[in-house]
């Protein structure tokens, strides 16, 4: 069965591949597969049955350059469909760190043999990256992050290997953070379906972890209804079927907002995400670095979680959820006017409505009508922020399951 033909991914394939994984030491000298990252990984991380090696730089041309590395797996199976388990890890590893990781879907197998340059060129054309200049890639983290990276894959892949989880969650967890990993992918491709993707992770963990009794009151006769509708065959029970499924529906915003509160935190916002300035401060001289700190600082007027009160401040996060609906039921792209803000948490957004001179309307009175208008003012997450709480608060959801607490 060939699950990657060079042109497209079967990803639940690829899913396939880990189910057959042996959950037992790693063998030297096993089947290779490859990934590419955005950033180093500056040493050996190993999981047990597989490991991820170093990264290896490839130049490339117009001062770019990738990042590859080895996956080295002890399974024959992970052998027999080249990249496709390559292909589920860079998804895991993705959602770990919050930055790029891919496999590219060749069909020539490597098994243990080392790659020609040819073959490492091609692999590396999959993510190139800018080595100089103003939009320079800053590939190396911290000690401190890669060891949080590799933690977070650790407790992911921990929870997946769990032969206690039911198959149809563990399912579920690997669909949402399919989701998530391709809203990292695409942010240069399509704000607005990054921005969708996003959310749709988010809402995918959040209809998991909330029931819907959660965030609405039952009706008082909801039980005698529910009885009347196990007893009776027919049209009442076909009627409170669909009952239940628009009482389902109609409160997946709510749902979605208790399931990010409720699994995140704005302390845990703080410390994980990156000012969007980041990137070009980390690329100063050193000696320079002192001299332009107001680059990664609060901006004059700007606003953090913390200036808001709790209630203000789900009302905005919870917004976002209908900038995904917009989208994916009509193409309509967030409300957001600049896809670079410097703004580390929001975007702030000022409207002015659009007043038109009314037939037999005096100047006199159209004037008075326009300095009636009022600006309205919005707060718009940026899709930092919201790639930030949908890694933490999935991320948090994995973790907080118990496997003899699921149902099967």
């Amino acid at each position: 069965m060939i699950l990657l033909n060079g042109k497209q991914i079967l990803f639940k394939q690829c899913q396939d591949t880990y189910k057959h994984q042996p959950h037992n030491a790693l063998k030297i000298g096993a089947n290779n597969s490859y990934i590419v990252t955005s950033f180093e990984i500056s040493d050996i991380w190993e999981f047990g049955h597989f490991k991820i090696h170093p990264s290896r730089k490839i130049d490339l041309p117009n001062r770019h350059f990738g990042l590859i590395s080895k996956v080295e797996c002890n399974s024959p199976f992970a052998n027999t469909v080249f990249q496709a388990f390559a292909t589920f890890i860079a998804t895991l590893l993705t959602f770990s760190t919050g930055k790029k990781a891919l496999a590219p879907n060749e069909i020539t197998p490597f098994n243990n043999r080392e790659l020609a340059p040819e073959e490492a060129l091609s692999i590396a054309l999959h993510l190139p990256l800018t080595e100089t200049g103003p939009r320079k890639t800053v590939t190396k983290k911290s000690p401190d992050w890669e060891h949080r990276a590799k933690k977070n894959m650790e407790g992911l892949i921990d929870q997946l290997a769990n032969r206690d989880f039911p198959e149809k969650k563990r399912t579920q967890i690997v669909q949402t953070i399919r989701l998530f990993s391709l809203s990292v992918l695409t942010k240069e491709i399509d704000f607005g379906l990054a921005y969708l993707l996003t959310a749709a992770a988010i809402e995918s963990a959040a209809q998991q972890a909330i029931k819907p009794d959660e965030v609405s009151e039952l009706p008082p006769k909801y039980e005698a209804w529910k009885e009347k509708a196990e007893r009776e065959d027919g049209n009442f029970r076909e009627l409170f079927r669909e009952y239940e499924q628009n009482r389902n529906k109609s409160n997946l915003k709510a749902r979605y907002t208790k399931f990010i509160f409720d699994y995140s935190s704005v302390e845990e916002w703080h410390k994980e995400i990156e000012h969007p300035n980041q990137e070009a401060y980390d690329n100063l001289p050193a000696e320079a670095k002192p001299h332009f700190e107001f680059m990664i600082r609060k901006n004059q007027g700007e606003y953090y979680p913390e200036d808001l009160d709790h209630g203000e401040l789900r009302r905005i996060i919870g917004k976002t959820y209908a900038h995904r609906s917009g989208f994916i039921h009509e193409g309509v792209q967030p409300p957001h006017t600049d896809a670079a803000t410097t703004n580390k948490f929001f975007q702030q957004l000022t409207t002015i409505a659009h007043a038109e001179r009314k037939p037999n309307q005096s100047i006199e009175q159209f004037i008075k009508t326009v300095k009636q208008i009022k600006p309205k003012f919005e707060l718009l997450p940026n899709i930092e922020l919201m790639t930030t709480i949908g890694m933490i608060s999935i991320r948090n959801w994995i973790n907080s399951l118990q496997a003899d607490q699921l149902p099967l």
